[in-house]
């Protein structure tokens, strides 16, 4: 068995790290908030991947928030949404903004993961 089949995919690692409450570790390295914040990554962005990151973001926010609903809320008068699609499409396009090194050393320090594998 290859390296690559002992380890998560990326989508993987990204879904973890929600189900197991870290979607706020994974939304300050978006942000740029992080120890494992890549600003290079940020500055590299094309315009379509600076959308798929800003669309990644404004759904995370919304899970930390409001949890895993998928209908619109109301807040001080402004409605909020979650964007499962964009952010679906934001690990499809390799997760533009966040440094894969970087977010390796992420889930290497999360020990329940590394216990899981």
């Amino acid at each position: 068995m290859g390296s690559s089949e002992q380890m998560l995919a990326l989508d993987e690692k990204i879904e973890w790290l929600v189900d197991q409450g870290f979607a706020s570790d994974l939304l300050h390295m978006l942000i740029g908030e992080s120890e494992y914040a890549d600003q290079d990554a940020f500055e590299r962005l094309d315009i379509h991947s600076s959308l798929l990151r800003g669309m990644a973001i404004q759904h995370l926010e919304f899970m930390i928030d409001h949890g895993n609903r998928t209908d619109p809320v109301t807040v001080n008068g402004r409605i909020v949404s979650p964007y499962p699609e964009y952010f679906a499409a934001w690990k499809l396009a390799r997760c533009p903004g966040i440094s894969l090194v970087q977010l390796d050393r992420l889930v290497a320090g999360k020990p329940a993961l590394v216990r899981g594998l």
